[in-house]
């Protein structure tokens, strides 16, 4: 994806989203001054593109579901904070490309359950909505 999009050589980071990228509606562009100002910014860039391709990547990496699920609220009129927010998952993606999960591994203590969740507790100030995610593993494998 980093090729395909050119940011092969793009500075790996190891937060998946900053504060910057609070993303609200009143960021994406009414006045055609400000739609033009986004073309120009995105050049080649094609945002849907990129929150496609980030969207098949959740398959393998769990972490990056809450913040897709972000970028993909503004596909219809986004301005350029939501460009870069999109950009900085893939360089969230960068830095993480030697992590990897570990399936099918054997516990010998017996059948272990762990749970993790998050939440935002309501921070998403267009409708203040609550947003939580979770993970599960069994026996040491990610199951959801």
């Amino acid at each position: 994806m980093l090729v395909y999009f050119g940011m092969e050589d793009a500075i790996p980071v190891s937060t998946l989203l900053a504060i910057k990228y609070d993303l609200l509606t009143v960021q994406s562009p009414v006045i055609d001054d400000k739609k033009a100002k986004y073309l120009n910014y995105a050049g080649d860039l094609h945002y849907l593109s990129i929150v496609g391709s980030l969207l098949f990547a959740t398959q393998s990496q769990l972490d990056i579901q809450h913040a897709i699920s972000l970028v993909f609220y503004f596909g219809d009129n986004l301005g350029i904070l939501h460009l870069e927010a999109a950009k900085q998952v893939l360089c969230y993606l960068k830095g993480i490309m030697e992590h990897g999960l570990i399936l099918g591994y054997y516990s010998t203590k017996g059948f272990d359950l762990v749970g993790w969740t998050n939440s935002n507790w309501a921070q998403n100030l267009d409708d203040y909505h609550l947003v939580g995610e979770f993970i599960f593993e069994i026996s040491g494998s990610t199951v959801t």
